[in-house]
């Protein structure tokens, strides 16, 4: 019985994922990405509903998930470390129910 020998070249192949090796990590050491804060808020007035950004994304703006009720305690430091908290709350009409949620995180004293 003849054995058959088969030859492949594996040339591209090896470099297509050396090539995608390296973007990975350039993706990750990238120093130009800009990172979202965990938080951000803004508004113009007082009087005005806040837009608050969770991990990049906008609570409030969206009919499926209006936000009603933002609270923040947050004083300087001085001699002593004061509290500071906030406590992001509204309402997840996305699913088959709606759903109150929300983000909080305070500081112990």
């Amino acid at each position: 019985m003849k054995k058959s020998i088969i030859t492949l070249d594996t040339t591209k192949a090896q470099q297509a994922f050396d090539l995608l090796g390296e973007t990975v990590k350039q993706i990750k050491n990238d120093e130009h990405v800009t990172k979202q804060p965990h938080i951000r808020i803004e508004f113009d007035d007082i009087r005005d509903v806040p837009k608050v950004w969770v991990d990049g994304e906008l609570i409030g703006e969206a009919d499926d998930k209006p936000l009603f009720s933002l609270k923040v305690d947050w004083n300087t430091n001085t001699d002593t470390d004061n509290h500071k908290g906030f406590d992001i709350n509204y309402c997840d009409w996305t699913g088959q129910r709606p759903m109150r949620r929300g983000f909080s995180e305070g500081s112990v004293m």
